[in-house]
């Protein structure tokens, strides 16, 4: 932890400043990185974070690029497949690196993550990073996808056979849900892939499969 908390310390108030003018106060950087963490997997809203720092949207838009930039924040971009929908518009933000994330969310141990309410989004991020990085996923080519009544799927993977989608459950017995029911018909998709610690891959019907993390190699469709 005290490792951890160093090395954003020495991110935030060193080499942060020296890649950009913009000049928030070391507070408002603190602040600011700690909101990213609250938000980890939640969708963002750049005027509410530029109101809680007291700063315009303007400069919350070039910090979270900033940290983009440096690799310490990973955005997801809404999938519009059919405008006509009640589609949430707004990005979701992840601390790419899980140990930070839970330094700044002052999260010691296993234990205490499984008691807190942050341990679905942090499962989520995880997930995330692992199949970006086994697949060499880039970025651009990764959305999210939600509608105002409830229904989401947490990874999209556009793909020439056709949508692939990943659900991230920190649970130990996946299920399918109304949720994921809604995402298949609405975007037609090929396969659904939910993503859980567990060590035992099962069907759940033709489209929808549990993977365990382990195992998650095995996924080679989600390449590009």
């Amino acid at each position: 932890m005290e490792v951890r908390q160093t090395y954003i310390a020495q991110t935030l108030t060193r080499d942060l400043p020296a890649l950009s003018d913009l000049r928030l106060s070391t507070d408002q950087i603190y602040r600011f990185f700690r909101l990213l963490a609250h938000h980890h997997g939640q969708y963002w809203n750049h005027s509410e974070v530029a109101a809680v720092l007291g700063v315009n949207t303007r400069t919350v838009q070039r910090y979270v690029e900033l940290f983009k930039g440096i690799y310490l924040v990973r955005e997801l971009q809404p999938y519009f497949e059919n405008a006509g929908k009640r589609l949430r518009r707004a990005p979701k933000l992840y601390i790419r690196d899980s140990g930070l994330l839970h330094a700044l969310l002052n999260i010691r141990d296993e234990r205490e993550l499984a008691r807190t309410t942050h341990l679905g989004a942090s499962w989520e991020g995880f997930g995330i990073e692992q199949l970006a990085t086994l697949f060499h996923i880039p970025e651009d080519q990764m959305f999210t996808w939600s509608v105002q009544s409830g229904a989401e799927v947490d990874l999209v993977l556009p793909r020439p056979e056709g949508l692939v989608g990943v659900a991230f459950k920190s649970g130990d017995a996946p299920r399918r849900t109304r949720s994921m029911t809604a995402a298949i018909d609405a975007l037609k998709l090929r396969r659904l892939y939910v993503l859980y610690p567990g060590e035992k891959d099962y069907a759940i019907d033709d489209v929808v499969q549990v993977v365990g993390v382990r195992n998650c190699s095995k996924l080679t469709d989600l390449g590009g």
